[in-house]
């Protein structure tokens, strides 16, 4: 059976009497040992507008034409984009909604394809969609020897 890799963005969040590094490093020992992901193609990033946000990023490696609901394997994890050069991450419906604002045309009159997105501009972001709202979030990457 083919197989696809999917980029994964599970979003901790670190309650106010939680380690926050106990809860990252849980998290990964999970990943590691339930799910086979390698530790190298697991990334942290510091939400740096939500000091109480990480998003862990991963490869999942799905068969095609499987379906699985991400919730099931943590709450609060989804399928993402990456533009690597200059290290954003995103949904695909934020990135519509983007393009919307950046054109100033509304939904139905945007062939999306057709508007370019100044990537420079969302140097080290997060862009998600919460409850319809476009959310475009400063990120700083952590690596995973200062977790320890």
């Amino acid at each position: 059976m083919e197989n696809k890799n999917l980029l994964l963005g599970t979003f901790l969040n670190i309650r106010e009497n939680e380690d926050y590094k106990e809860k990252i490093n849980n998290f990964i020992d999970k990943l590691v040992n339930d799910y086979n992901i390698l530790k190298e193609k697991i990334f942290i990033i510091k939400n740096l507008d939500n000091n109480k946000q990480y998003i862990i990023t991963y490869i999942f490696e799905l068969n095609v034409g499987e379906r699985v609901d991400f919730n099931d394997l943590y709450q609060g994890t989804i399928p993402l984009q990456k533009h690597k050069e200059t290290n954003t991450i995103f949904t695909i419906n934020s990135l519509n909604k983007l393009i919307e604002k950046v054109s100033g045309l509304s939904d139905g009159n945007i062939d999306h394809k057709s508007i370019s997105i100044n990537w420079n501009n969302y140097k080290n972001t997060c862009i998600v969609l919460k409850d319809g709202e476009l959310i475009i979030s400063k990120t700083k990457r952590i690596f995973l020897c200062e977790l320890l």
